[in-house]
């Protein structure tokens, strides 16, 4: 539901109903939506929150790591060496939680625009 509501740009509606779903099962992974809708809501402290929230809890998964190193990239621009390293820990092989190459590329491209992309 907070996918549809986000995509139609009722962001309000939005973190209520991942907020629900968080509430609802805490331990399955809708925070990295809740933070979403949070930021695109405009509610940047809160989404910063609940991303250092996911990487306490579960810093051994890399696309979390990928969207806080996004959600820095955009909306905490003078965070780009903090974006860096989360970058980083999005590279690490994890077999569930791995970010697919062609997403580091994209990412590598709009941390460092001059640096090459490394052959694979």
């Amino acid at each position: 539901m907070a996918g549809i509501l986000r995509t139609l740009e009722k962001h309000q509606e939005a973190v209520e109903a991942a907020q629900r779903a968080v509430a609802l099962c805490p331990s399955f992974s809708y925070r990295p939506r809740l933070a979403d809708t949070l930021a695109k809501a405009g509610r940047f402290d809160e989404s910063e929150r609940t991303y250092e929230e996911m990487l306490r809890d579960h810093p051994d998964r890399a696309y979390y790591w990928f969207y806080y190193a996004t959600f820095l990239l955009e909306h905490r621009t003078g965070r780009v060496e903090e974006a860096r390293e989360a970058f980083d820990q999005a590279q690490i092989p994890d077999t569930e939680w791995s970010v697919p190459a062609s997403e580091l590329d994209a990412l590598r491209t709009r941390l460092d625009p001059a640096e090459p992309t490394p052959k694979r």
